[in-house]
C-alpha cells in the first residue's frame, strides 16, 4: 500500500539514519525552507541506529519501530512551541486507538510531557527540538515520534509494549500514514497556540496520574503531590502537602512504580 500523507506534506525516507531528528534538522539548516511555509516534512526511517530521547536518554529501534520526525514552520510564540508535544501524543494516541481493540482504548495513557504507556509500559514517545535558521523568521521544530510496532527492543530504560503486544494488525508503513494525518487534524487545532484550549481538554481526557500522587523530580529537587491538571500553557499544576501548588515546567514525572 505505500505511505499516504495528507495534501502538501512531503516524504524524505531513508534505507537507514542514525537519528531522524538530527537528519532532518540538518536538512532544514542546508535547504531552501520555503516549502514548510505549506506543509511539512516528514522524515523516515525503519532502521534508526542511534535513536535519543529526552535528557540525552537513549531511545532503542529496531526495524519493527515507527521512526519518524515531522519537521515544520510554525508562527506559534517561542513560550507556547512544547504545546506541540501534546498535539504529537494526541496523534500517537488516535492512530493507536485505530489499531487495537476497542476494549483497550482505555489503557492507553498519555504520562506528561511525551509519553505514551499501556499499564505502564511504554509504547511510544516524543522529542520536540528546535533550531534557528538564517533568514527564516519562524521556528523550525523537529517533532520526533517512537512507536513501537512488533517485537520490543529488550534493553531499553523503559519496561515497554507494542502494537503487535496490544493484538494490533499493522505495518510500519499504516500506522505512520495514520499517524501523520492525525497529527496534522491536531496541529490544525493547535492552531500555534491558538487552539491549545481544546487541546489541552482532549489531552486529560486521557492523563496518566490525574488527581492522583505523583512525584516530580527536578533537576534540584522532588516534589510529591496531587497532580491537580495542565494551566493554559501546558505547565503541570501539582498540589503538595502542605497545600502548596507548584508549576513543573520541565521534569520527569512518576506515578506510583512508572
Amino acid at each position: 500500500m505505500g505511505i499516504n500523507l495528507p495534501t502538501g506534506y512531503q516524504l524524505a525516507e531513508f534505507e537507514t539514519l542514525a537519528s531522524t531528528n538530527q537528519q532532518a534538522m540538518q536538512m532544514a539548516q542546508l535547504g531552501d525552507l520555503g516549502f514548510l511555509q505549506d506543509a511539512p516534512l516528514v522524515v523516515f526511517t525503519k532502521n534508526q541506529s542511534a535513536g535519543r530521547g529526552r535528557n540525552g536518554r537513549t531511545w532503542l529501534s529496531s526495524n519493527q519501530t515507527l521512526t519518524a520526525t515531522i519537521l515544520l514552520s510554525s508562527k506559534a510564540p517561542k513560550h507556547k512551541v512544547a504545546q506541540l508535544a501534546f498535539v504529537a501524543a494526541l496523534a500517537v494516541h488516535s492512530t493507536v486507538c485505530e489499531f487495537i481493540p476497542t476494549d483497550k482504548h482505555k489503557s492507553v495513557k498519555l504520562k506528561w510531557p511525551n509519553d505514551i504507556l499501556v499499564q505502564g509500559r511504554k509504547l511510544a514517545g516524543i522529542l520536540i527540538e528546535s533550531c534557528t535558521v538564517k533568514g527564516h523568521p519562524d521556528s523550525i521544530l523537529a517533532v520526533g515520534i517512537g512507536i513501537n510496532i512488533g517485537d520490543i527492543p529488550k534493553d531499553g530504560d523503559f519496561s515497554a509494549t507494542s502494537l503487535k503486544a496490544l493484538e494490533a494488525d499493522t505495518t510500519i508503513d499504516q500506522a505512520l500514514s495514520s499517524m501523520i494525518f492525525n497529527f496534522d487534524k491536531y496541529l490544525d487545532l493547535w492552531s500555534d497556540g491558538a487552539g491549545f484550549a481544546m487541546i489541552r481538554k482532549i489531552w486529560l481526557d486521557h492523563a496518566l496520574g490525574l488527581g492522583g500522587k505523583i512525584t516530580a523530580r527536578l533537576p534540584n529537587q522532588s516534589i510529591q503531590g496531587i497532580f491537580e491538571s495542565l494551566d493554559d500553557d501546558g505547565t503541570l499544576i501539582l498540589r503538595d502537602e502542605a497545600d502548596k501548588i507548584h508549576q513543573i515546567t520541565a521534569g520527569d514525572i512518576f506515578i506510583g512504580h512508572i
